[in-house]
């Protein structure tokens, strides 16, 4: 799951194996005043969680 998170290019910051051995934490943060923004042309995790959410509320 770690090379994966790596290799993928989507993730701002992939923890390292030697800090937390036993799962994998990746995140990005594009934060401004508290919420995340997304743009047209956005790329990264904030944009696969929302995706996510419009799909599952089948927009």
């Amino acid at each position: 799951m770690r090379n994966l998170a790596i290799n993928s290019k989507i993730w701002n910051y992939v923890e390292p194996a030697s800090l937390t051995p036993r799962w994998v934490h990746f995140d990005e943060r594009q934060v401004a005043s508290g919420y995340p923004q997304v743009r047209q042309g956005a790329r990264g995790v904030y944009v696969c969680v929302l995706q996510d959410c419009l799909n599952t509320l089948r927009f």
